[in-house]
């Protein structure tokens, strides 16, 4: 046979066997596992963040107590918490995890019977509902329900009774917390309600950043002192005298030296001198000033804000005063503060901790005066 005659069949082996290979190839290519589990996704397909402004989160049970957040001008605010600026980190993610919900089905509970075993009646379940700019209808409707365990969710769509099982629990993303389903475990006794989501989870904790060392007065005022502490630059030593017959021609001029600086205590206090690490702790407090919710403004007087009963006055080098009222109405409860001439008047609860970091007592800042008798030189003591 000539070789022409074997070509046809040469090529029709190469096909064959270039098709074995990808057969081959394409059987042990790795299966996503959103195939391997059949993950149906529970948002509508390209929907994006930048397309979410509002976000409502909130039980079944209790649909008044809900949490609000909304985008207003390419930032985040706590609408039910008056407004307050929210942490815009906290609240990109929790959008990435609504978009990113995908559960795999579990099974059709087409009777509230049915749905109730999951937790995911209406009135049982967690809500979360995502707006676009400008509607009333939720874009994204979801119910979250029970946990069958530590890892995984039951959540349905709101319009739909088909139950899915999902790893991203957006109601423990919410602040909620409750033992999974299978516990047996009491749920623990506390003041708070566990089941509610919190609108104080989702603040901005930060306050005020302040760089110490662009501070260069600061002015105290509590109920039983008024400190007021100043910044000077300590004088430049003197440059000695080039000596007789020294040619400077030629030589480069040295760079003037940076400013040191100093503090005094302006006025108030037992005596001038103090405790410089102290305040050094004092003007760092404001470097990174945080707070743990928002309390109704309306309500300054029961707070001690009205008058205020602690302030503080911070300059800062090239920017306005800023200026902190705080109350503290009972003598173990929590503190109030708030920024004085801040547009939204928000008035916000802060730790005790750093309460007392701003408002510090006399003694680690001043030697405080105190009886110096000697014993031996004691004849009679009366009480």
């Amino acid at each position: 046979m000539k070789a022409t005659k074997l070509i046809p069949f040469l090529v029709i082996l190469l096909v064959l066997a270039g098709l074995a290979v990808w057969r081959k190839t394409a059987e042990s290519r790795p299966v996503s596992i959103i195939k391997q589990v059949n993950l149906q996704t529970l948002v509508p397909e390209g929907l994006i963040a930048a397309n979410i402004a509002k976000i409502e989160m909130f039980a079944g049970a209790k649909p008044d107590a809900k949490v609000v957040l909304e985008k207003k001008d390419d930032a985040w605010r706590v609408a039910s918490l008056y407004g307050a600026p929210a942490d815009d980190k906290t609240a990109g993610e929790l959008v990435e995890k609504i978009l990113a919900m995908k559960g795999e089905f579990r099974g059709s509970a087409e009777s509230d019977e049915k749905l109730g075993n999951y937790d995911l009646k209406d009135d049982q379940a967690f809500h979360v509902c995502a707006y676009k700019a400008g509607e009333d209808k939720p874009v994204v409707d979801l119910r979250v329900g029970k946990a069958p365990d530590y890892k995984t969710v039951f959540v349905r769509q709101a319009d739909d009774k088909k139950v899915y099982v999902e790893s991203t629990n957006l109601k423990r993303e919410a602040g909620v917390t409750e033992p999974p389903a299978e516990s047996k475990a009491p749920k623990p006794e506390t003041s708070e309600d566990s089941t509610t989501p919190k609108s104080s989870k989702w603040i901005k904790k930060d306050l005020l950043k302040i760089e110490k060392d662009k501070i260069t007065k600061l002015a105290l005022n509590t109920p039983d002192k008024a400190l007021v502490f100043e910044r000077h630059e300590k004088p430049k030593p003197e440059k000695p005298a080039a000596a007789e017959g020294e040619n400077a021609e030629g030589e480069k001029p040295a760079e003037p030296a940076k400013p040191e600086y100093e503090w005094k205590l302006a006025s108030g206090g037992f005596t001038p001198v103090f405790s410089q690490p102290a305040l050094q702790t004092l003007l760092g407090s404001f470097g990174s000033l945080t707070v743990s919710d928002v309390v109704d403004p309306a309500k300054k007087a029961e707070y001690g804000l009205e008058p205020a009963q602690f302030k503080a006055v911070v300059s800062v080098d090239g920017q306005n005063d800023v200026v902190l009222l705080a109350g503290k109405p009972k003598k173990d409860g929590d503190p109030y503060l708030m920024i004085e001439g801040a547009a939204d008047g928000l008035v916000y609860k802060m730790d005790k901790y750093k309460f007392d970091q701003v408002f510090p007592k006399g003694s680690p800042m001043f030697t405080l005066p105190g009886l110096t008798l000697k014993k031996e030189d004691m004849a009679k003591i009366e009480v």
